[in-house]
């Protein structure tokens, strides 16, 4: 591959990005798409696989924030929407990368979403009232499945004996 490749797909995508924030009116907070998908295309093009954390996350992060932008009704919950595109983001991440990085991607999505949806319920009156009466449930429930994870997770692959030949000789 030339060393071109990589130059020129981040100048495609922001080429087209900046086109499409004239012609939609984009808000300035969509740019962190723009350059997770470069970064992304960057990973496409010259297969360096650490790529792939910044562009997922920024990506992600820009999704979120722009739907903030846009709908006036997710203003107020902002933050804990910041929180659940991270989660977002590391899922993505754990998804395409999950043989090389094994499973840590996947715990930290599993818990910023579960801090993402505690911020998302005390932030909102509406879903505190509706989820009162289940709180409860909902915890022990939670407490449950994290159990079941980490028990899952140190049943799986056996760890590789050290060797103690060299100890022993």
């Amino acid at each position: 591959m030339k060393r071109t490749a990589i130059p020129g797909g981040l100048l495609l995508v922001f080429g087209v990005y900046f086109f499409l924030m004239n012609l939609l009116n984009l808000p300035p907070i969509s740019f962190f798409i723009a350059i997770g998908a470069g970064f992304l295309l960057s990973r496409a093009l010259s297969c360096v696989r650490g790529l792939v954390i910044p562009g997922f996350l920024l990506f992600c992060i820009g999704i979120g924030l722009t739907l903030c932008a846009y709908f006036p009704a997710f203003r107020p919950q902002t933050p804990s929407i910041f929180i659940l595109a991270l989660s977002l983001g590391f899922l993505l991440i754990h998804i395409a990368e999950h043989q090389r990085m094994g499973v840590w991607p996947l715990i930290v999505a599993i818990s910023l979403f579960a801090l993402g949806l505690v911020a998302l319920v005390a932030g909102s009156e509406a879903l505190r009232a509706w989820l009162r009466p289940y709180i409860g449930y909902i915890l022990s429930a939670l407490l449950v499945a994290a159990g079941l994870v980490m028990l899952l997770l140190s049943l799986g692959r056996p760890k590789k004996e050290r060797s103690t030949r060299a100890i022993d000789e």
